[in-house]
């Protein structure tokens, strides 16, 4: 062995053993393999098979390493949906406080004007106010320090803040409506608004919210920059209240001489405007020299005299932050900074500088792309769209970014440049961040974190500038999201490729009906607004406000299918953007009602309405489609009618049928069967004494709990039957049918069944034996109370599962699964959190947990369980939704969310139709799956004696 091979041979066995040291046991593969000279080689089988194996293992690793960090960080950051209140507000709250701490660091001394504003708060005013001055003048940083300050005026008030622009939900006047609109909704009445996406109806809408919420505490509304809102917004200030309720006030920056400005000076009288004061030149120079320490942290005296003096000719403070970041570029370096003392001229050298520092046509293009996009774009989009272009593979920019970069290859001849290509444009990417850090901001869209343009006016002078480049940007977007370079290869390109899947790629489906009308100038035959299945998978991606943002791209919509899709979107906007996957349940409804009114026609069967009204009947996913859409009258647009008047109370299946339940209407007195399949009722039952719960004996005969007695009704009949002996207890009047013949209640002074009492302490569970009536286990955890209320029993009572929780412990509560043939624990499953509700399933062989963070958990009582459907609601209804799981793949079968809250549901045992009772509603709602995965079954059975059917029965004299 050489010296050379003896001292290779040396370190790694160094390498092995640091390695071997640090690994864990998981991690070491042991693959022995036979050593030949030259090392491995793939010709050889062994040696494949070797590398194969490694392979496999290494993938497999890998994975699942990436999966924990993945799991790990969206428990930690994911915002999700909570107590009704939809995770895009929570983001956009989130980003909204994140933006206001920021900048209300940088605020600067306004006293003078933060003193008017705080006599305006706490005062009786009752209109809103306007604060105005030109761009750059400090407007942002004020009404930050202002909603600071509104904790110390006002600490028992409510503070609702936007800072236009931000984000996707602050871009346009209605996105920021509705998040406004919703956040008051919540305050005022504990749950999002239902109301139509449409500035007209906010515009009466708000001021009824306000009206409400001035009663309860004080609120204050800061709106900062409403005139930055994006292109495609409308510029509608209709909605801008002239009036306040008391206890009311709203704030609102523009900046001075724009157009909303102007608008908003017709409206409103001059007592509502504040002017933003010019800085005095000693206040800017103390601006000016503080930014430039914390940009520099010393400056040479050459300079610092330089942009002193520059300050005495223009005082803004964003061009006192442009001239100190200029400063900092050449804190190392000799160079003369030019002062231009005008915030335009200034940012237009700034850009003239990092041209030379970093290349023009680099600049040009890399800032084009940012510009041009709708929502900003991600770190890996920018480096990919770099790649592509061939400035960034010049021989030039080598020269500029001192790279050099190889790629290690056994064969010298194996087809790659040993140049990375792409390497330029990584490099170009990061100085570029550094060099325009301040006036950048990175922000989440749908959880996607991208960075955009911080101060509109730097937007606006890049845009101005570049624009000759805007053009070649957005054709290079377009061609990106597009996905033309996977599906066409370029030659020699070593740069990631990228398939742009369409299955919620939201970035995709943003972007691209964007870029495509500012190539072509027109949306509406495209198919971005023609293409059903684009627009289903845009809506459940994205959501629904970002179709209307493209529609409203258009000047003038000229399409009927277009403006029918418009209008439904905006009336269905609320449900859409909670689950996008009820697209084509709520369509049909709007068609149906459409063409029931004669305001559209489907005859031509060659039009793209007819088409989409075809696709509705038998959509291609998995839906819940009305039966009875007529009876669907719409929902109240004004949130004020809190408590509807409930007509039925529940809902109950009958035995061996899928076609009929009966209901119970406690305060009408009134039992129902009704035909779900026609929407009817078929017998109706009046007079019965106050029913509030039904278990039926076979499809005739039931078993009502009348006040505190038992009482027997034929229902196909019509006829009371008897009565049963005995009284109730009157705060536990609990029963259920032990079989057709016997029945098992909860006496005055006795308890006879699988139960708690209540009287013990620790509170047990009893399981009783009804045949021999006799306690079979009094089952006990010692510091544990058992909550009976959330508790299950299998039909042939082998197990009963029941949750439990520690007595004086905060800890979350837990379920456990008793099996009863031998008295013993058999299972105990401890969720992350409470679990608020218990179904067990004994043809399934499984427990269906739901728990207070809106996940539901699906445990096995077998090894190979066999679990159907489940059917899951909201009981306080703060989500309105029901929805249809798969309990043997754990996917969402389908989700509805109606326009009122929801007072009963039934799910039928085939679980093909699903009734609703609807707060308001004097008919029950049935919807039916559909989806080309369904087959289509015909229920015509005719309930009980033909002659009977429809028949009312008065029964007042009948017991």
């Amino acid at each position: 062995m050489s010296p050379g091979e003896a001292e290779a041979h040396r370190r790694l066995n160094i390498l092995q053993k640091d390695l071997r040291n640090q690994l864990t046991e998981k991690h070491i593969i042991r693959i022995p393999v036979k050593y030949v000279d030259g090392g491995l080689n793939v010709d050889i089988l062994e040696h494949e098979h070797y590398i194969t194996q490694v392979t496999i293992h290494l993938q497999k690793h890998l994975n699942e390493m990436i999966g924990t960090i993945i799991e790990e960080h969206q428990n930690k950051t994911m915002l999700k949906p909570s107590y009704g209140i939809e995770s895009s507000l929570f983001e956009e709250l989130n980003q909204q406080t994140s933006f206001c701490q920021k900048a209300a660091q940088c605020s600067i001394n306004r006293e003078k004007t933060i003193n008017e504003i705080k006599s305006y708060i706490t005062g009786e005013s009752t209109f809103p106010l306007v604060i105005y001055g030109p761009s750059g003048c400090g407007k942002t940083t004020l009404l930050a320090r202002i909603a600071q300050c509104c904790q110390q005026w006002l600490p028992e008030a409510f503070l609702i803040i936007r800072f236009i622009g931000i984000s996707a939900q602050s871009s346009t006047i209605e996105q920021l409506l509705s998040s406004i609109t919703n956040q008051c909704s919540i305050l005022n009445y504990g749950h999002k608004c239902y109301c139509t996406h449409s500035i007209e109806t906010y515009e009466k809408i708000l001021p009824t919210l306000l009206k409400t919420s001035c009663v309860q505490r004080p609120l204050i509304i800061l709106l900062d920059g409403l005139d930055q809102v994006r292109a495609y917004s409308s510029k509608n200030i209709d909605w801008l209240p002239t009036k306040l309720p008391d206890n009311i006030k709203l704030l609102i920056s523009v900046s001075e001489a724009s157009d909303m400005h102007a608008d908003i000076s017709k409206k409103l009288n001059e007592y509502s405007f504040i002017k933003m004061p010019l800085l005095g030149e000693t206040e800017a120079k103390g601006i000016l020299m503080s930014s430039v320490m914390q940009y520099n942290h010393s400056i040479n005296s050459k300079i610092q005299d330089c942009v002193l003096k520059s300050v005495q000719e223009c005082t803004i403070p964003l061009y006192s932050k442009v001239l100190a970041w200029q400063t900092s570029w050449w804190v190392d370096k000799e160079h003369d900074i030019v002062p231009k003392g005008h915030v335009n001229d200034q940012l237009n050298l700034m850009l003239e500088e990092l041209e030379s520092i970093l290349g023009v046509t680099q600049v040009q293009h890399a800032l084009a792309i940012l510009t041009c996009t709708k929502h900003g774009i991600t770190d890996s989009e920018m480096i990919d769209l770099l790649a592509f272009d061939e400035h960034f593979h010049s021989s030039s920019t080598y020269g500029k970014q001192h790279l050099n970069l190889k790629l290690l290859h056994s064969n010298e001849d194996d087809g790659y440049n040993n140049t990375l290509s792409w390497a330029p444009a990584c490099l170009a990417w990061s100085r570029l961040n550094k060099h325009l850090a301040p006036f950048l901001q990175w922000s989440l869209t749908g959880g996607v974190l991208g960075v955009q343009w911080k101060d509109n006016m730097l937007r606006q002078a890049v845009s101005m500038r570049y624009n000759d480049h805007k053009k070649w940007a957005t054709r290079m977007l377009y061609d990106y999201y597009n996905g033309k370079w996977w599906n066409s290869k370029p030659n020699n390109l070593q740069a990631r490729l990228v398939i742009q899947e369409n299955i919620y790629n939201r970035r995709k489906l943003d972007e691209l009906p964007f870029h495509y009308f500012h190539l072509y100038s027109d949306l509406e035959d495209s198919k971005y607004l023609s293409d059903i299945s684009w627009i289903y998978d845009k809506v459940c991606g994205s959501n629904c406000y970002q179709i209307l943002e493209d529609i409203n791209l258009q000047h003038k919509i000229k399409n009927e299918f277009t403006h029918v899709l418009k209008e439904f979107i905006e009336t269905h906007a609320s449900v859409l953007n909670y689950d996008g996957r009820q697209f084509y349940s709520h369509l049909y409804k709007f068609l149906e009602d459409k063409i029931s009114k004669n305001e559209i026609s489907v005859e031509h069967n060659d039009s793209n309405l007819s088409k989409v009204y075809s696709i509705t009947k038998n959509p291609p996913v998995l839906s819940l489609i009305p039966l009875n859409s007529a009876m669907m009258e719409s929902g109240e647009e004004f949130p004020e009618k809190v408590f509807r008047e409930k007509t039925f109370d529940l809902l109950i299946r009958l035995p061996n049928t899928n076609q009929f339940i009966v209901t119970v209407s406690t305060n009408n007195e009134e039992l129902s069967v009704w035909d779900i399949i026609n929407c009817q009722p078929v017998r109706i039952l009046k007079g019965i004494s106050y029913p509030t719960n039904v278990i039926p004996i076979d499809q005739f005969k039931c078993i009502v709990l009348c006040r505190r007695e038992l009482r027997i009704y034929d229902l196909n009949s019509g006829c009371f039957v008897t009565k049963l002996k005995g009284v109730m207890n009157q705060k536990m009047p609990y029963y259920g049918l032990h079989d057709q013949s016997h029945l098992v209640a909860l006496s005055r002074n006795r308890i006879v069944l699988v139960c708690g009492d209540e009287t013990q302490k620790p509170f047990p569970l009893l399981v009783w034996n009804l045949k021999s009536r006799k306690l079979l286990y009094d089952l006990r955890i010692p510091h544990h109370d058992f909550i009976t209320s959330l508790s299950a029993i299998t039909y042939e009572g082998n197990y009963v599962c029941c949750v439990c929780h520690e007595i004086d412990e905060p800890n979350p509560n837990f379920i456990v699964v008793y099996d009863l043939q031998s008295g013993t624990l058999f299972k105990k499953w401890k969720p992350s959190c409470n679990t608020v509700s218990l179904e067990i399933s004994s043809q399934g062989g499984c427990v269906i947990s739901g728990l207070e963070d809106a996940r539901i958990l699906v445990w096995d009582l077998i090894t190979d369980p066999t679990g159907a459907l489940c059917l899951s609601t909201d009981s306080e209804c703060r989500d309105r939704s029901i929805r249809i799981w798969d309990l043997n793949k754990g996917d969402l079968v389908a989700v509805y969310t109606p326009k009122t809250n929801i007072a009963a549901c039934e799910i039928t045992s085939s679980g093909r139709h699903i009734v609703l009772a609807l707060e308001g509603y004097k008919h029950l709602i049935t919807l039916q799956l559909r989806g080309q995965s369904i087959e289509e079954k015909v229920e015509s059975d005719i309930y009980g004696d033909p002659e009977n059917a429809g028949r009312i029965f008065e029964l007042q004299d009948s017991c």
